[in-house]
C-alpha cells in the first residue's frame, strides 16, 4: 500500500463524483425492483489536479503514482477528511510543465468497503442461518484487519 501525503493539496478544481452499484430486476408486467447491489454499494472517484506545485512535491506525488500504478492501494484522506482506499484508474497520471511549475492531474477511484476508521481498516461480517418457524436467528460482527 502506498500513502498520498497530505502535501500539497489538491486544487480547487478536483472534483468528486459518487456512484451507488444497483441490482435491478423487471419482471414480465413492467413492475422494477430496484437493490443495493451488496453492503459496499457506494464508490468514489476523485479527479485530482495539483496545480502550480514545485519539482519537490511533483516529485513526491509521482513517486507514489509510480509505485502504486492502477494494481496498487493508495491511502489518501480526501480535502472533506475521509480516509479511503483508492486506486488510480489505468488512466495513469498527465503533466503540465511551465518553468519550474508543474501541474498534475489524475484520477483515483475507491476500493468498496475499504474505509479507514482511526487507522485501522475494517470489514463487516453478515451470517445468517435458516431454521424453519424462527425468524430471530441472525448474527453480526465487526472485524478489525491490519
Amino acid at each position: 500500500m502506498q500513502t498520498l501525503p497530505p502535501l500539497p493539496l489538491p486544487s480547487p478544481s478536483s472534483s468528486d463524483t459518487t456512484e451507488f452499484k444497483t441490482l435491478s430486476v423487471v419482471f414480465g408486467n413492467g413492475y422494477r425492483q430496484d437493490r443495493p447491489d451488496g453492503i459496499n454499494d457506494e464508490i468514489v472517484t476523485w479527479n485530482l489536479v495539483y496545480e502550480n506545485i514545485n519539482k519537490t512535491d511533483y516529485d513526491s506525488l509521482v513517486s507514489v503514482l509510480k509505485a502504486a500504478k492502477s494494481w496498487d492501494t493508495i491511502s489518501w484522506i480526501d480535502p472533506n477528511g475521509v480516509h479511503r482506499l483508492y486506486k488510480m484508474t489505468e488512466k495513469g497520471y498527465s503533466k503540465t510543465q511551465v518553468a519550474n511549475l508543474f501541474t498534475l492531474r489524475f484520477e483515483l477511484k475507491s476500493i468498496p468497503g475499504q474505509s479507514i476508521v482511526s487507522g485501522e481498516q475494517y470489514a463487516v461480517d453478515f451470517n445468517f442461518e435458516y431454521i424453519p418457524n424462527n425468524t430471530e436467528n441472525f448474527s453480526f460482527s465487526l472485524r478489525g484487519q491490519h
